[in-house]
């Protein structure tokens, strides 16, 4: 009954919060400090530069090209 008395009155509601909002109501700031740590280690390894010049689409291209070839050779 004691353990019922203690969920009740000081144990967060957290049905339907997303993860930010838990963090939130526990007193966690860590997910925005994981995504500023995440951030600086992008731009440092260069990860940030890599995908904003394109390389990305270069990348969906050819992979789209070998799934047409893989269709195109199962099909003979």
């Amino acid at each position: 009954m004691l353990a019922f008395a203690f969920y009740w009155f000081f144990i967060p509601e957290t049905r339907g919060k997303t993860l930010e909002e838990m963090d939130a109501a526990f007193g966690s700031h860590s997910s925005q400090e994981d995504v500023q740590e995440l951030a600086r280690i992008q731009a440092e390894i260069g990860l940030t530069v890599l995908l904003s010049s394109g390389v990305t689409e270069r990348f969906q291209s050819k992979e789209q090209d070998l799934a047409t070839h893989v269709e195109e050779t199962r099909s003979d």
